[in-house]
């Protein structure tokens, strides 16, 4: 009784221990996978008008993408922005957009794309947006990749880190129950 005991519990100890690895590999794996979702789906390139579709109501964030790919074209135009004008407005009525800056940094590298939050908006309707980039002081500059998106990143990693706390829970009452088992056992024992 004493020997199956002890491996019962060298193998909720093992399985715990490949719990543990596996649970690891599957959040790698799922922000791997995940990452497209992160990368902002809207791009235009600036100076000039832009006009895109916003699928949703709700807050957005303007990035400038210093490192894109945008089809065959890759830009890079280091991280620092000149200076620019940018006014929004919805294509359907015409209406104004206010635009603010971030309430805190936002960042992405991923995938060949690497993009800094300058800019936030909030639109009341889903549809068509017009984006008017000028540069401050006239022309002279190279084009730039502007992205807009809801940034997800947060709302990914906490689904992540909760797929590895399920996994580490497991493991743990895995391992606390081949403790216990081996506790009792031994208490038998001695009685």
């Amino acid at each position: 009784m004493k020997k199956a005991i002890k491996i019962l519990k060298r193998w909720h100890y093992t399985i715990g221990a490949i719990l543990l690895v596996v649970g690891f590999i599957l959040l790698r794996v799922f922000l791997y996978t995940q990452a497209k979702r992160i990368l902002p789906e809207i791009q235009v390139v600036v100076p000039g008008v832009s006009e895109f579709y916003l699928p949703q109501p709700g807050k957005y964030t303007i990035f400038y993408e210093y490192e894109s790919i945008i089809g065959e074209k890759i830009y890079s135009t280091g991280e620092s922005l000149p200076e620019m004008v940018v006014r929004l407005q919805s294509k359907q009525d015409y209406r104004k957009i206010d635009l603010s800056k971030p309430s805190r940094a936002k960042k992405y590298k991923i995938r060949g794309r690497s993009g800094v939050s300058v800019l936030e908006f909030k639109v009341k309707d889903s549809g068509n947006y017009l984006l008017f980039t000028e540069y401050r002081y006239g022309a002279g500059y190279p084009e730039l990749v502007f992205a807009i998106s809801k940034f997800k990143r947060l709302r990914i990693i906490l689904k992540g880190v909760g797929i590895y706390l399920a996994t580490l829970i497991i493991a743990g009452i895995l391992m606390l129950r081949s403790f216990s088992q081996g506790e009792a056992s031994k208490q038998k024992v001695s009685n």
